[in-house]
């Protein structure tokens, strides 16, 4: 008798609630309809920023996705595969996944090796050598300028604030300092250029590219991954790329 009572007047209660929670839903969808149906373009509008959202966060969990695949393959002591593929939020997620080995030190290699994997990266061969040559002049530390390069004095007459840095590059962004170049091309070259050559045997870089159902490219994300033998820090993010 005791459980009776206390279950009758809980169905009393959900008889009530109930239909009030179900009118309750259909005055939001009228009032969600009626409202969508006068900002119409302002629902649009919000819906583009939904999905570049989506489209942002859906490459940064391929980022993740490839970082759990080369644990994964570590562990099995085998080498993780290049390209990987796979659905997120509707959008297709391409993941590539690259030595660091596999690419030219930026700091050592010369001006010839420079050239050649510029032309590699997609720059025409002029823009290549020029670029080639300021980079041995930006990182040596003589003021003698190469033939296509620039040294202090070619800055200072092109305007610039500051000379050439005669030191290593630190981040592949300085490219941009030595050469009016797009950040856009900056990001192609990182494909193809590492900062050492010493800690290259344990880092990898994780791109991946989110598109559309239509095909088109919306958001790519890459991060190096310095892989870790400590089995409370398996993995470091030494550095995050995005660009939309």
């Amino acid at each position: 008798m005791s459980n009776r009572s206390h279950i009758a007047p809980f169905r009393k209660l959900r008889g009530i609630v109930l239909p009030s929670v179900l009118w309750i839903t259909v005055l939001t969808i009228v009032v969600a309809v009626n409202y969508a149906t006068s900002v119409g373009t302002s629902t649009r509008a919000a819906d583009n920023i939904k999905m570049a959202a989506l489209a942002r966060y859906d490459a940064i969990a391929g980022v993740y996705v490839g970082i759990e695949h080369l644990l994964a393959k570590r562990a099995k002591r085998s080498n993780p595969d290049p390209n990987l593929q796979l659905a997120i939020n509707g959008n297709s997620v391409e993941i590539e996944i690259r030595h660091e080995a596999q690419k030219t030190p930026i700091n050592t290699a010369g001006s010839d090796e420079l050239r050649l994997r510029l032309v590699e990266a997609g720059l025409d061969i002029g823009p290549a050598r020029v670029l080639a040559a300021r980079i041995v002049d930006w990182r040596d530390r003589d003021h003698e300028a190469q033939a296509w390069g620039m040294e202090d004095a070619g800055y200072f007459a092109d305007g610039k604030p500051y000379g050439a840095k005669d030191m290593p590059i630190a981040d592949l962004v300085e490219l941009g300092l030595i050469m009016d170049i797009d950040h856009h091309v900056i990001e192609r070259l990182s494909d193809h250029f590492t900062l050492s050559s010493l800690t290259a045997g344990s880092r990898y870089s994780v791109t991946a590219r989110t598109r559309d159902a239509q095909g088109n490219q919306s958001h790519v994300t890459s991060a190096v991954v310095h892989l870790g033998t400590l089995h409370d820090r398996p993995y470091q993010i030494i550095k995050w790329r995005q660009n939309g």
